[in-house]
This record gives structure tokens, sequence and C-alpha cells, in this order.
């Protein structure tokens, strides 16, 4: 279940963390990237996935904007399980780092090489549907994503609802 307080205070959190992706022209991709192009069709989701060339420094850099505009230590940054993604976590009601009750709210990814196809909506870089597409077959195919399968077909599946109804 998800706290009041981050309930509260999502649209707020929203907007610091785009208005950093913008500064550091970082790319949103995933869930929030999928539901920023499909519109309703989108599956809800919380948290925010970026591609970014700095992640550590971009995830510490957002923690301290967060923690700036609700006055407190709200926020923190751990490393992820994958290598190169740096996660900004909301400590929740016992307001304890590491704990069951932390909530993501943004997932830093160290951007290859290689940028991928984007589209710019609002002055935001979002990867496009068809690369959202092309990474949800490839995660469903791979056994090492089979606990996000479930996710991943239902994301799918909307990108071509969204297809069959507005193109």
């Amino acid at each position: 279940m998800v706290d009041k307080y981050l309930l509260l205070n999502k649209a707020k959190i929203d907007k610091t963390i785009l208005k950093e992706v913008k500064k550091k022209k970082e790319i949103v991709y995933g869930a929030q990237s999928i539901k920023k192009q499909i519109g309703f069709l989108g599956r809800p989701t919380i948290d925010w996935d970026i591609l970014s060339k700095t992640p550590e420094q971009s995830a510490k850099q957002t923690e301290k904007e967060l923690e700036t505009l609700h006055k407190g230590e709200q926020f923190f940054v751990k490393e992820a399980l994958h290598k190169g993604t740096y996660k900004v976590q909301y400590l929740g009601k016992d307001k304890k780092k590491n704990t069951k009750d932390d909530i993501g709210v943004a997932d830093y990814t160290k951007l290859k090489s290689k940028v991928p196809p984007t589209k710019l909506i609002n002055g935001i870089r979002y990867r496009t549907l068809t690369q959202e597409g092309k990474a949800k077959r490839s995660a469903i195919k791979d056994e090492d994503f089979a606990f996000r399968r479930e996710k991943d077909t239902e994301d799918l599946n909307r990108i071509k609802l969204k297809k069959v109804i507005f193109d």
C-alpha cells in the first residue's frame, strides 16, 4: 500500500523529478514513458525510470531537491541490484532507511553509449513507443526478468491497444 504522504505529494515529487530530467537532458523510459505517450491507457505507476550519463550524481541531486521541497530527510539514495542503477527512495512511515515500507520514486540507470530514439514532449525526452515495445518483448523472453513478465506483457498489450484505437 502506498503511503498517504507520498500520495498527497505525488504531483510535487513528479514535478521535481521532471525538472531535474529536463535540466540534465536525461531520458524517461518504461511505464512513465509509455503512459505519457498513450495517455489514459497507460498502466498506473508511481516511480520514474530514467536513463542518465551520471546516474549516481543525478539520483543524489534529485534527492537533494526533494528534501529541499519537503523540508527534511524524507528521501535517500541507494545502489540497486543492477550495477549502474541508483534508486531515490522515500523513507515511508517509519522514517528509517532500507525497511519494508520504503517506496521507490525514481531509478537512474547508466545510459549506454548509444542514445535510444526519443520523443520530445514538453521539453522532456521520452523513449519512443517502438523502443519501449522492443524492450518489453526482450524482457519477456529473458529469464532474469521473469519476475516482471506480467507487467511487461500488460505494457505491451496497452501499446498494441493504443495503436488499434488511435492509429
